[in-house]
């Protein structure tokens, strides 16, 4: 299905992001479904299993990111930046979605 090509909510959009399923939606609005999926669910994975086995060792290490072991700050703060990276990639792609619209419509006129 082809989505027909507006201006999104810049604001909206960054909502979005921090809601799991909405993160998809807003992604998909923009075109970049594929791109967040191989940034976001990818990178994540391998950065969880990284983080897991860098800081806290061989015997913590479970595959995909257990909680077990882990102390809750690092798990905090690896979520906000996480997120704060989310966001900011989400702003910096709906402004540019935004500036290709507008594009588009100055030349076809």
């Amino acid at each position: 299905m082809i989505m027909v090509k507006k201006p999104v909510s810049v604001i909206l959009q960054m909502f979005f992001v921090v809601i799991p399923i909405l993160n998809l939606y807003a992604s998909y609005k923009i075109q970049k479904l594929r791109l967040w999926f191989l940034i976001f669910g990818v990178g994540g994975v391998i950065f969880e299993l990284v983080q897991t086995r860098f800081f806290f060792g061989e015997e913590h290490y479970v595959l995909f990111g257990s909680f077990e072991g882990r102390l809750p700050e690092s798990v905090i703060l690896s979520t906000i930046v996480f997120v704060i990276i989310q966001v900011f990639v989400m702003w910096t792609w709906s402004k540019k979605w935004n500036e290709s619209i507008t594009d588009e419509s100055i030349i076809s006129q």
